[in-house]
């Protein structure tokens, strides 16, 4: 399920606080966690509020990076405003991080500084739509087939024949 992370007290930026963009995940949110997940190739969208801005030259920028489930990272954004949009696609399974970290990382393997120095800002753990489709599918049947069983006995239609009913006639 997916974590967003606040942060009372950062060194460059004060106070980061992030809120979901959807209105059902808005809705929903029990303190950082929220209930709906994200699925393969769902959209992340939130917003960045922040305190201060850090000074930033061309070469020192604060970047939205999304670490992907295959290991990869892309640059979703840069941070040049108190209030920020973030949009990402949860491209693959697995775990899925987004952090904010500085755009001198952009060298060949830079991702263990991001990973290490970077201010975290969500987790998932994204899953396929088919778990979702065959569980809650099953889940509906399921309880649909118990409601309409449970429906038929109060209504009087199902009448319970003993066994040997069945092979003796009654006269």
């Amino acid at each position: 399920m997916p974590y967003f992370y606040n942060h009372k007290d950062s060194k460059e930026f004060g106070s980061i606080t992030i809120k979901p963009s959807q209105w059902y995940r808005r809705l929903l949110i029990n303190g950082s966690y929220c209930i709906f997940p994200y699925i393969t190739m769902g959209k992340i969208e939130f917003t960045i509020y922040v305190d201060q801005l850090p000074q930033q030259s061309d070469y020192m920028k604060r970047n939205v990076y999304i670490r992907l489930g295959d290991g990869s990272y892309r640059t979703l954004t840069t941070i040049t405003d108190k209030i920020t949009k973030v949009v990402g696609i949860a491209e693959y399974t697995g775990d899925t991080k987004i952090l904010i970290a500085s755009s001198s990382y952009s060298f060949h393997n830079s991702e263990r500084f991001i990973d290490k120095e970077g201010l975290l800002l969500f987790d998932d753990n994204i899953l396929s739509i088919n778990n979702y489709i065959f569980g809650g599918g099953s889940l509906i049947v399921l309880i649909s087939t118990l409601l309409c069983v449970l429906l038929g006995w109060l209504l009087g239609f199902i009448k319970l024949i003993p066994f040997w009913q069945l092979w003796i006639p009654l006269k």
